[in-house]
């Protein structure tokens, strides 16, 4: 599923944003990220990346 239409479905339910678990294999809320990159610094895949969200913070993305 699109991240887009992921975070809007979320919304429609009434979730928090800081319920939601990030989109790496950590599997930790997003108010437990840091934004420190180690996860895609250390992904031996290379398939994570950090996107900037709407408020301008950094979150682990997995391609």
């Amino acid at each position: 599923m699109n991240k887009k239409v992921k975070d809007r479905l979320l919304d429609s339910l009434g979730w928090d944003k800081k319920d939601r678990h990030v989109d790496c294999s950590t599997n930790i809320l997003l108010n437990e990220c840091c934004g420190c990159y180690v996860c895609e610094a250390k992904c031996p895949m290379h398939a994570i990346t950090m996107e900037k969200d709407g408020e301008g913070f950094y979150y682990p993305n997995v391609k």
